[in-house]
């Protein structure tokens, strides 16, 4: 757990970085909106729930945010695919 602790920390900061260059300039060229979109959603969720389950109390609560957490992380890697690949296509 601390290991994917200080992954989430360095992938943070990764994301933050493509905050003012990446995602603003395909924003503003409307290039890939919908799976960035999607990707926006997918790490906020993901930040929200892992914090949920670092803090949470009631073992419903974090059973349930358990769920969404890891259910997400898995569909996550085939929605960072799709944005990938939608982004190469389009490039071309």
């Amino acid at each position: 757990m601390r290991l994917h602790g200080a992954a989430l920390l360095a992938f943070l900061v990764a994301f933050g970085a493509l905050l003012p260059r990446h995602i603003m300039d395909g924003w503003r060229h409307r290039v890939n909106h919908v799976s960035g979109i999607l990707m926006i959603i997918t790490v906020t969720t993901l930040t929200l729930t892992g914090y949920g389950l670092y803090y949470a109390t009631g073992d419903t609560f974090r059973q349930w945010v358990s769920v969404v957490h890891w259910g997400v992380g898995l569909t996550s890697i085939a929605a960072l695919l799709w944005h990938i690949v939608r982004g190469h296509r389009r490039s071309e």
